[in-house]
């Protein structure tokens, strides 16, 4: 057999030797490069903090390039965190970290005299590299008796920390009962969850019991929550500020006021903190003795809400039956009855418009994207999404099959909690149902949340307790274990979990609590 050699190779030995490089050749390596260049190959990199500190690990030299500030800036903007806006035009960066983590605790540091960025530096690299025209540009403050220092690295990881606490992952206690009498914090000799241990507790939550019956409604805006019980009255609570240093809030909810206009039990209500025109707040309660209400809402001039009132403006007559859900735009009000009818009203003279039969309505989500409809959820196990402005039902969904406890509208999903422990999601967009999750026990869900920027599922009902599901896998995760009680009502906003329960508690979990700049976050 002959064998032929491929083209090219070259295979004679006793020819001329190949000429050396010479020296009018030079390579340049990477560390030979400048640091300002350095710097804007790290900022092409994936916006992922692997990506910086796997580069931090190479050397000396681009570590410290690894932790500049306007790196880990850009992370935090990329990953969709954002700074509340009162705080977005004052950050000001600063290499000196406020504290310490060990362990996954944070310690706050000792005052130390700070170090902060060129703002030459700093603005050139934000604006000719980085930051898209939409986006907050970090920069320095003209006075800066009004800036805060930001040092982006802790901010990044204090605000991963959260999304982590939101979504029931990281380190949490096994269950153990929260006494209300004590407080937030969970036992520290209590031992932390493993991965596979499904019932876990919040990491501060205070359960309070003002009221005297079932809460069947909570909703928290800012600072502000209220609740609807089965004792005919509405409360008005008012949240502490989340401290920006690192320092745990030294105590939880206050009661500011509470307020009864019904004559039976309050089973939904919807509020808001500031109506623009008047600067009040204004709420509406749908109720058992078949009215709705309309208030207004004095916030007082307290810090902790000293002043709180509520008073009835206006009710809304007409209704057969229990008024199970309400809601309201800038144009109008809708109720929910189980007579079947979804009525509404113009927000402006409260005058009725028209009157549409959906079946017996048990909960009411309006468009996330502000277009004027709403998804309405009935007890039969049906929904649909009105056109609030002619009444036209533009979509309809649910295979009867399964009674609903709840509706949520968000984007392009309809999210229902249903009997046998169900929690389904349909298409916003065609109607047809793309998952079902069914709970560990078969009960009614009465609350759910998705909550889209953790890409996580919320779910409670008449189990006792809030089920977390990851909405790309569908898998159910954890829960929080909560005493038992059913749960009736759920909401969230910021940072701040609020859900009643059938003990007539209303339960708060506050998210972030002892870590740096979480007063900051929105």
């Amino acid at each position: 057999m002959v064998s032929t050699q491929p083209p090219n190779l070259q295979v004679e030995t006793g020819g001329p030797a190949a000429p050396e490089p010479t020296a009018s050749h030079p390579h340049t390596s990477l560390l030979d490069l400048p640091d300002e260049l350095l710097l804007r190959i790290l900022a092409e990199l994936p916006a992922k903090a692997g990506e910086l500190m796997t580069t931090s690990r190479v050397c000396r030299r681009l570590h410290g390039i690894a932790q500049e500030q306007v790196l880990w800036a850009h992370l935090f903007h990329a990953a969709g965190f954002r700074l509340a806006p009162e705080y977005a035009s004052r950050a000001v960066a600063t290499t000196t970290p406020p504290g310490t983590w060990e362990d996954g605790e944070y310690a706050p540091a000792a005052p130390e005299r700070q170090s902060l960025l060129s703002p030459a530096k700093w603005l050139a690299y934000v604006y000719d590299l980085l930051w898209p025209a939409d986006l907050p540009q970090p920069g320095t403050c003209e006075d800066m008796e009004d800036g805060v220092l930001v040092h982006y690295p802790t901010l990044f990881r204090a605000r991963c920390a959260i999304a982590d606490e939101m979504k029931a992952r990281g380190p949490h206690h096994v269950y153990a009962n929260p006494n209300a009498d004590v407080g937030s914090d969970q036992d520290d000799d209590a031992p932390l969850a493993q991965a596979d241990d499904m019932l876990i507790a919040p990491n501060h939550i205070w359960m309070l019991t003002e009221h005297t019956a079932k809460v069947y409604s909570v909703r928290v805006h800012g600072s502000w929550v209220i609740s609807a019980s089965r004792d005919r009255s509405v409360k008005l609570w008012h949240l502490p500020a989340i401290p920006c240093d690192g320092t745990k809030i030294a105590h939880g909810p206050s009661l500011a006021a509470s307020a009864e206009g019904h004559e039976g039990s309050v089973l939904a209500l919807d509020f808001k903190v500031a109506d623009a025109t008047t600067g009040k707040g204004f709420m509406v309660t749908g109720s058992s003795d078949m009215t709705a209400k309309v208030w207004e809402i004095d916030w007082g001039s307290g810090e902790n809400g000293e002043g709180t009132s509520a008073r009835v403006v206006c009710d809304l007559l007409g209704a057969a039956d229990r008024i199970a859900a309400v809601a309201f735009t800038d144009e109008f009000i809708i109720t929910g009855s189980h007579d079947h009818q979804l009525r509404m009203y113009t927000n402006e003279s409260v005058s009725p418009l028209r009157t549409v039969e959906v079946g017996p309505v048990c909960g009411i989500a309006l468009s996330s994207r502000g277009l004027p409809r709403a998804a309405v959820a009935t007890t039969e196990g049906r929904w649909a999404i009105i056109d609030l402005s002619t009444g036209e039902r533009l979509l309809r969904g649910g295979e009867g099959e399964d009674g609903y406890g709840c509706i949520v509208w968000v984007d392009d999903y309809i999210l229902t909690g249903a009997e046998a422990g169900k929690t389904i999601l349909y298409s916003g967009l065609y109607a047809h149902r793309m998952r079902t999750y069914r709970g560990p026990k078969k009960r009614l869900m009465r609350a759910a949340y998705l909550d889209m920027a953790n890409n996580t599922i919320l779910s409670a009902g008449h189990d006792g307790h809030i089920h977390f599901t990851d909405l790309d896998s569908w898998e159910h995760y954890r829960s929080y274990e909560l005493g038992g009680a059913p749960i009736f009502g759920m909401d969230v906003d910021g940072l701040n979990l609020v859900f009643g329960t059938g003990d007539g508690a209303v339960g708060f979990v506050l998210y972030g609590n002892g870590l740096p700049y979480a007063g900051m976050f929105v």
